[in-house]
Order: structure tokens, then sequence, then C-alpha cells
């Protein structure tokens, strides 16, 4: 469990993203967005429904296999759907076709599930959260538009979305070295989440192959940085992903811990989705 002073911490910091100032006009994002059911019932409070949507960029041809990166959000006590793709500001969905536009990252597609019942507490953030079971309903969605190229996906867990060692962005990773396992991300990127030692040892499961990429700012939620650093990435090759890297991420100016995911987004996207390299 996570000391008492951090959970204070975390539930000031995490509450911040309840604001909701304004709308983003739907034709910042040209392209698709479809919405599709995913685990109704253990992820969705009430009546909701279409908790899951994908997002096609622009460059995406019709019936082509394109990156998926998937987008698992933190904390939702206002059980709102779709959390940072809703249209209110900080939708990724511009940035992220903006990056396509500039030719910095390659034609890819955006996928994010909604947890709104039990979505307080981190540690049991997106329980049972299965990559495979989830890829299979993205391509469900694409209805023949796209479909997920299964080699190149990316898991990016925000807050909470990579607390849970054994669910979430972490599990995913974890799970990807199972016997049977269909997709094995290229990377995992955890934002500005949990650094416990039980999260190192789920990041260790994963496959060598995968990237597991840190970051963090330290202006609004203490953590043990230095020590989960040292335990991440300096454990023997072999017990886990070789690319291991955690940075902090500095210039962050109002409200760190939600303006450190889009600063990392534009960061790390052209290193792993390099047009020239797909």
């Amino acid at each position: 469990m996570l000391p008492a002073t951090w959970l204070g911490w975390l539930s000031a910091v995490l509450a911040l993203s309840a604001a909701k100032p304004g709308t983003v006009a739907p034709e910042a994002w040209p392209g698709r967005t479809a919405a599709f059911d995913f685990n109704t019932e253990r992820y969705l409070s009430g009546a909701q429904k279409n908790g899951a949507f994908v997002y096609v960029t622009d460059g995406v041809g019709d019936g082509a296999s394109a990156p998926l990166v998937v987008f698992l959000h933190g904390l939702n006590p206002q059980r709102a759907l779709h959390p940072w793709m809703n249209g209110d500001p900080g939708d990724l969905r511009p940035m992220m076709n903006a990056l396509v536009r500039s030719g910095q990252v390659a034609p890819f597609l955006l996928a994010a599930p909604t947890q709104s019942r039990s979505a307080t507490i981190p540690k049991i953030l997106w329980p049972d959260f299965d990559l495979d079971t989830f890829v299979d309903a993205v391509d469900g969605a694409l209805d023949g538009r796209a479909r997920v190229r299964v080699s190149r996906v990316i898991v990016v867990g925000h807050s909470g979305g990579a607390c849970n060692p054994r669910g979430g962005a972490v599990g995913a990773a974890a799970s990807a070295s199972r016997a049977g396992a269909r997709v094995v991300p290229m990377a995992l990127m955890s934002v500005d989440s949990c650094l416990e030692p039980e999260i190192v040892a789920s990041i260790l499961e994963a496959p060598a192959s995968m990237k597991a990429w840190v970051y963090w700012q330290k202006a609004t939620w203490p953590r043990p940085f230095e020590d989960f650093r040292h335990a991440l990435e300096g454990a023997p090759l072999g017990s886990g992903p070789e690319d291991r890297h955690c940075e902090e991420v500095l210039g962050l100016k109002a409200m760190p811990h939600n303006a450190i995911l889009p600063a990392v987004l534009e960061h790390a996207l052209p290193e792993l989705l390099p047009p020239n390299a797909l």
C-alpha cells in the first residue's frame, strides 16, 4: 500500500483532472472515431455503454494494417466516459493527428477503454485487463476500415493507469510473457504513475523484446524516484525488458501531472513510430 502521505498527495493531484472548462471543436481532429463496448459489466457504471473507442489518424489507408497505441487513463472519480478523449481541453486526438501530419510519426490507431466503475483506487484500477481481447475488440470496431498491426502495439498508462501490478498497463506488459499470448507490445510507457517495488517486479516479467519507458515529474507527487530507477535500470539483463529507461520530465508548468502526458507522447512517439521504420 502507498504511505498515507503519498495517498494524500495522489488524491489531490488526480482531482485536477476533473476540471472541464470547455470543449474542443470536433473539426480539430479529422478522421474517424468508432465507439464500442469492452468489458462493460466490469468497467462501466450504471447504464453506460460504448466505453471504448478507436481513433484512426490521417494517412491510415482503407483496409491498411497500422500500429496501435493503447491508452489507459488514471483515476476517474467523476465516472466520465473517455477521459482525455472526450472533447474537453487536453483531448489527445488533435496532438496525435498533428504528429502524423507533420511527418514525425507514422499513421497509427489510438484506442482507449474507459473505467468508471470502482475507479478511485490506483492499486486496483483496470483489473483483468486483457490486451489480446482488447486488440480483437478494436479490430472488430474498425469493421475493415483498418486493422491492428500486432507487431507494433504500444501500451501507455497515465497515473493510475499504470499503478496496478497485475492489471492495467503494467499487468498487460507482464501478461505478454505468458504462454499463448498473441499480442506482445513493442513498448510500455508508464507516465507519472506509481513507483512501488511490485511495479518494478511486474515490469521485469515482460518479454525482453519490450521497451519499458517510465516518466515522472517531481513537482506534485513525492515517490521513491531513485529507488525505482535503480531497481528497474539496474536489474540484470534477462530478468526483463532490455530497453529500460526512467526519465524525469522538466519544464512542465500548470498542472504538471496532467501536462506531462502530452509532453511525453510528443517526445516518445516519434522515436517509437518513425514513418521510415514501419
